[in-house]
């Protein structure tokens, strides 16, 4: 999951909220994170009923098969269009009004400033969202870090393991495997490596050493990290 300037650039939150991040709030201060990017798009008809997408999207990642109903937002980011087989998508300005419904198609474009909201296939329980957007609509989203303490989030980016919380050090192989890392060579093995630590007085120390994960955790720590993780 990544955020830069307070837009989200990309979500991959399968791991959420264990995996960490490390964030900067909107007044500039850093700190190592644990939340999950909830995005609910709401339609807003014009004769005031509200439609609410029965789920949570993700954010300019690729469905991970034909049948992959997943909801999706696309911006620019990802480029001027989806690239994908589409069964049902909205193109949305950057004022949140719906400029294009498209079901069954080849492609979407994807409005500077603004963006899609698709899905590659239909699920079970579809629900009325999409058959009920129409062109002139508004869909509000907002973007809640929910977890997150340092309030509104400027910029993030999803690593680990966590190694240092809390001023110790922390992590095992369960921990790790919570976190999304199951790989030996992460977990155990050593390599070099890259760790990200803030200090208790707000701080960064980023610092490249030979180690395993756990080892990092110490050095960090031996730093005056209160918290840390592993970047690389």
């Amino acid at each position: 999951t990544i955020t830069n300037n307070g837009q989200v650039l990309r979500t991959a939150d399968g791991y959420a909220p264990h995996r960490p991040a490390f964030a900067i709030s909107a007044f500039g201060g850093c700190s190592i994170e644990n939340f999950t990017v909830v995005r609910i798009p709401v339609l807003q008809k014009a004769d005031g009923r509200e439609i609410v997408l029965n789920t949570n999207t993700t954010t300019n990642v690729a469905p991970n098969s034909a049948k992959d109903a997943s909801r999706i937002i696309y911006t620019r980011d990802w480029g001027s269009s989806v690239g994908i087989y589409v069964r049902d998508a909205v193109a949305v300005d950057k004022d949140g009004y719906i400029t294009q419904k498209v079901q069954e198609a080849s492609d979407i474009s994807i409005p500077e400033g603004g963006y899609v909201l698709y899905q590659r296939s239909r699920r079970e329980y579809e629900g009325e969202f999409f058959n009920s957007c129409a062109v002139g609509d508004r869909i509000h989203l907002d973007t809640v870090y929910e977890g997150a303490q340092t309030g509104t989030v400027s910029a993030s980016i999803a690593v680990g393991p966590r190694v240092v919380k809390d001023g110790q050090m922390y992590g095992d192989k369960s921990t790790y495997n919570k976190e999304g890392f199951l790989a030996s060579d992460i977990t155990s093995g050593t390599a070099r490596r890259v760790g990200i630590g803030v200090k208790a007085n707000g701080n960064i120390i980023i610092l490249t050493a030979y180690c395993s994960v756990a080892q990092l955790g110490k050095i960090m720590q031996s730093t005056g990290c209160k918290d840390a993780i592993n970047l690389d």
